[in-house]
């Protein structure tokens, strides 16, 4: 998750460009403007903790199938 952030914010202008206005944009609101790939979250994310996620939530009960068509 850092190596994707690196590669899509950190080393591209328009990452960081956008980014900052994000976050000076959303300044009042309840949430603020919080990246999908958040520096605390993905600091504090462990090898193991994501093979725990990964057992917990990648099972059959939690899958869902949607069928377009007519």
């Amino acid at each position: 998750m850092m190596e994707e952030r690196r590669m899509r914010t950190d080393s591209q202008p328009i990452g960081r460009l956008i980014e900052q206005f994000l976050a000076a944009a959303f300044t009042h609101t309840r949430t603020g403007s919080r990246s999908s790939a958040g520096r605390r979250t993905c600091k504090s994310f462990s090898a193991t903790d994501a093979a725990e996620f990964y057992g917990r939530y990648y099972v059959p009960a939690n899958t869902t199938l949607a069928v377009v068509g007519t």
